[in-house]
């Protein structure tokens, strides 16, 4: 009967220590997310411009300032005017809204695709003429010291 107890006692010592173990281990990736927000979107920069290099400078600038950028390239047209955002998932509305923030971008555009959910992208963004107007093409600070007009 003592063994019986013990073992009890023990199996639920175990569940206490696994849910326990579980709170921390999600508190502290909540707290990893709050302070490092940005390096968890995960995004696709496409160039729609005929401005050479821009998506290999904005992936350089994205990366300075905590983005992931996973692949760069050129998109099926050089003509966009504007810049646009597509969101790859559906449930990422926070990290969207980070990505407008970043770019100043009202719109974006929800294209659900399984090959994003397998590939863990949140968003692809085609950018557009405008895109040379923003804030971190003027400011120098912004850009963190990057060099955006050279071979670097």
């Amino acid at each position: 009967m003592k063994k019986k107890v013990v073992y009890i006692l023990i199996f639920f010592a175990l569940i206490g220590i696994y849910y326990g173990w579980q709170l921390y281990s999600k508190k502290k990736r909540e707290e990893f997310y709050k302070n490092y927000p940005k390096g968890m979107i995960r995004v696709i920069l496409k160039n729609g411009t005929d401005t050479n290099e821009l998506a290999f400078k904005m992936t350089k600038l994205m990366r300075y300032h905590g983005f992931d950028v996973v692949d760069f390239g050129n998109a099926n047209s050089s003509r966009y005017e504007k810049s646009v955002i597509i969101r790859r998932k559906k449930e990422n509305k926070s990290k969207i809204n980070i990505l407008k923030n970043f770019f100043n971008i009202k719109k974006t555009v929800l294209l659900y695709d399984d090959d994003a959910e397998k590939e863990d992208v949140d968003a692809t963004i085609i950018l557009g003429k405008d895109i040379l107007g923003k804030e971190f093409f003027k400011n120098k600070e912004y850009l963190g010291g990057l060099i955006l007009n050279g071979d670097d």
